[in-house]
């Protein structure tokens, strides 16, 4: 079975139609980090005040939990930690903060 003149040329422009989306398609690595650049989350430092009371937090819950120190935690040590990780994370991700 021999293949028609038309269904090569066909066939060529098949190819070149893949070619051109793998060269120039949206996951080509110029266009990628251009994509990367526009849409990059941008982390802030967190302000002092939020940096401390987020320190005081876990400190006074790994002072509690190793027995160093009775501190009555109106939480539970895990919660306590969870608060101070989340209060500095709100702080980096959110500008001003």
């Amino acid at each position: 079975m021999r293949c028609s003149k038309a269904k090569k040329a066909r066939n060529r422009g098949g190819v070149a139609v893949v070619l051109l989306l793998v060269f120039c398609g949206p996951w080509n690595d110029k266009n990628l980090a251009r994509q990367q650049q526009d849409h990059a989350m941008r982390l802030t430092a967190p302000t002092f005040i939020v940096f401390i009371i987020s320190l005081l937090c876990a400190v006074l819950t790994l002072l509690s939990v190793f027995g160093i120190v009775s501190v009555a935690l109106p939480v539970s040590s895990f919660w306590m930690m969870t608060i101070a990780w989340g209060l500095l994370t709100a702080g980096v991700l959110f500008r001003g903060m």
